[in-house]
């Protein structure tokens, strides 16, 4: 009587990067734009048989991911996948699970064992594009990450004075409004395990202007050109 590989096998091993939650074996908690590698393993109670591993969905849900398998000599029955990604920016909030198929060499009916991994992306603490202003304007940030708090410093360490130039420190959302070109550094504090926690951006402060726009002709037709002519 041929003999599947057992369902409580394959749990991850041998993490490069990220953290396996307790009490998960087969999930993986990792960070957007950090690459990883882990090994599973699986045995066939039957001594006799080789064993294969394949996945129908791992290309489409983790785009660029390897897996190698690697046997070890005089023991066909037994076989280590080693499983390899790094999530992309924007990967977070995916749908990152994906499917192992273990197959025994049986003869006419094989073992097959199908299990279910996931891949936890959180997200990379950014802190959203430059931006520029003129003048007197303010500039609205939106801070993202994987935890809620966000804490402003200076590029020196300094934390960031909450007044008429700066609206809010901690926070995900300040209204910046600096006299001169600026650099800001945000942290996600208590941010995943082995994720980018820092980020910064610089808001750059510009001389105001006026815009005035001048019309050659005070009339015209349906459908015929005007020039205008502007000036700053």
């Amino acid at each position: 009587t041929n003999q599947t590989v057992a369902c409580g096998q394959g749990a991850i091993s041998n993490v490069t990067s990220g953290t396996v939650p307790g009490g998960s074996a087969n999930t993986l908690q990792i960070c957007e734009n950090v690459p990883f590698c882990f090994d599973v393993t699986f045995t066939d109670p039957d001594v006799g048989d080789s064993i294969k591993i394949t996945s129908p969905n791992m290309a489409s849900t983790l785009p660029g991911s390897s897996m190698v398998l690697t046997y070890t000599p005089g023991i066909k029955n037994q076989v280590k996948a080693t499983i390899c990604w790094t999530p992309p920016q924007g990967s977070s909030g995916l749908n990152t699970s994906f499917v192992l198929v273990v197959k025994d060499n049986a003869c006419p009916v094989p073992g097959t064992q199908i299990l279910n991994y996931f891949i936890d992306v959180l997200p990379a603490t950014s802190a959203g594009p430059d931006r520029t202003i003129c003048g007197t304007q303010a500039a609205s940030i939106t801070a993202t990450g994987s935890s809620t708090v966000f804490a402003w410093t200076n590029l020196a360490g300094t934390p960031v004075t909450v007044g008429p130039g700066f609206s809010c420190n901690p926070c995900s959302n300040p209204i910046i409004q600096p006299a001169i070109t600026s650099t800001y550094v945000v942290t996600n504090v208590g941010g995943g395990a082995n994720c980018k926690n820092k980020d910064t951006i610089v808001v750059n402060v510009v001389p105001d202007f006026t815009l005035t726009a001048n019309v050659a002709t005070s009339n015209g037709c349906l459908n015929s050109a005007v020039q205008f002519t502007s000036n700053v």
